[in-house]
């Protein structure tokens, strides 16, 4: 049993809600059943008018919160998710940008226009445009391929007009507005970061494709999310890096620790 001590002249009041999950024997198991009631509660405070950056989530290693930040990011392309609940998360520790789809198409596209021989690059960039625009739900349901390959191939033409002339900076611009890659809110602070670190290599680097993406393939995997404080979306933070943060809700997912 355990009791909270609170100081009797505090204003400030809280409340402290415990679930006790059965413990599956298949470790996967488990933690997609701790993972869904955890949307769950996601759910239930953003349905009582508090906003996604009201909302914390308390992990114990980087590995969990890259792992939950996955699985929210999936859930809300899922029919389980709910229009009117925003599923958008932010972390220091967990989210880099080299997991989110439209940074992977962009990267894609970069080794297309780089090398129009490059069917791999292309085949890549293709499969990464219909996961972002088919919701997942519906990507087992046939669709018109030939109609898809024209629409993308026609955007990836006008990609194309005058690429020399063009700064690598608005080479990014310019697929992020042809392919609406900003239009699914999940991405914009993946894209903004993204749009930061092609600045910022543009001016200490050789401003090209090719010197851009032989840097990206050494570095891309370790650059994370540059976070604007007060963006509303859920954060996914470690004990660690907590200390000396509040939030209005707290979750604790895989709170399985040692008392």
């Amino acid at each position: 049993r355990i009791k909270q001590s609170i100081n009797p002249k505090s204003k400030i009041k809280g409340y402290v809600e415990l679930n006790l999950l059965k413990k599956a024997e298949d470790t996967a198991l488990s933690k997609e059943n701790s993972m869904l009631k955890m949307m769950e509660q996601i759910e239930f405070i953003q349905a009582k008018k508090y906003n996604a950056g009201d909302i914390m989530i308390l992990v114990r290693r980087n590995k969990d919160g890259k792992d939950i930040a996955d699985y929210i990011l999936d859930y809300s392309r899922s029919e389980k998710a709910k229009k009117d609940c925003n599923y958008s998360v932010i972390s220091a520790d967990s989210l880099f940008i080299d997991t989110n789809e439209a940074v992977c198409f962009i990267i894609s596209c970069l080794k297309y226009l780089l090398d129009k021989n490059n069917t791999h690059a292309y085949t890549e960039a293709a499969m990464f445009l219909y996961r972002i625009n088919v919701p997942v739900a519906l990507q087992e349901i046939s669709i018109n391929l030939p109609d898809f390959y024209k629409e993308f191939d026609n955007k990836m033409h006008q990609a194309k007009e005058n690429i020399t002339a063009k700064t690598l900076s608005e080479i990014t611009e310019n697929l992020i507005l042809i392919f609406e890659l900003n239009k699914t809110e999940i991405n914009i602070p993946f894209l903004t970061s993204f749009k930061d670190i092609v600045h910022e290599r543009s001016q200490k680097i050789s401003p090209d494709i090719w010197s851009f993406l032989e840097w990206w393939d050494e570095f891309g995997e370790k650059q994370t999310l540059k976070i604007p404080e007060k963006q509303n979306a859920i954060t996914i933070i470690t004990g660690h890096k907590s200390k000396g943060l509040a939030a209005n809700f707290v979750i604790i997912p895989f709170c399985d620790w040692s008392l």
